[in-house]
């Protein structure tokens, strides 16, 4: 899991996944191989559904992430 990134809660990362920078994986998602820069990710088995801005003005950067 690299640098401002998250997973969230109930979320499973398969061994070996690769959350690379800036890449969420929502609520209960699971994640497998490498989840790209700047992207959020759904569902079983997580997809990408929208790029993340990179300038801080997510809900994310107002949690202080």
């Amino acid at each position: 899991v690299e640098e401002r990134s998250w997973v969230a809660a109930r979320a499973v990362l398969a061994p070996g996944t690769i959350v690379r920078q800036g890449a969420v994986l929502t609520l209960g998602s699971v994640g497998k191989g490498e989840l790209l820069p700047w992207t959020v990710y759904t569902g079983n088995p997580a997809e990408p559904v929208k790029p993340r801005p990179r300038d801080g003005s997510d809900a994310s950067a107002q949690l202080g992430a």
